[in-house]
């Protein structure tokens, strides 16, 4: 059996040991609801770009591929949102405006 090996199994390899380096990193600071959610969709997001510009792939409807990503981008946002303190934030300040916030940092 044949198996040829270029240069791009390389790259593709060490990028994806990095990106589990990364991965175990951003668990261990960020926690297992947000981390995968961000890194998913940022893999996603960053495959398409190569795709479209390294690779010269053409989307059938670039409007979609536009409103797909966004849609992406939007749903990676309220994952890592969702997991912070901003919306208890948000909500003390806009419906309890009298009241200091003081937010506490665990190290």
């Amino acid at each position: 059996m044949y198996c040829a090996y270029s240069g791009h199994c390389r790259i593709s390899a060490g990028l994806w040991v990095i990106s589990q380096l990364l991965g175990f990193i951003a668990i261990n600071t960020i926690g297992y609801a947000v981390g995968p959610a961000i890194w998913a969709g940022t893999t996603i997001v960053v495959s398409f770009v190569w795709g479209v510009t390294l690779l010269n792939d053409k989307p059938e409807s670039i409007l979609l591929s536009v409103i797909a990503l966004c849609v992406l981008v939007l749903g990676i946002a309220t994952a890592a949102i969702c997991n912070s303190s901003l919306p208890d934030l948000i909500y003390l300040r806009l419906l309890k405006p009298g009241v200091v916030v003081v937010r506490s940092v665990c190290l």
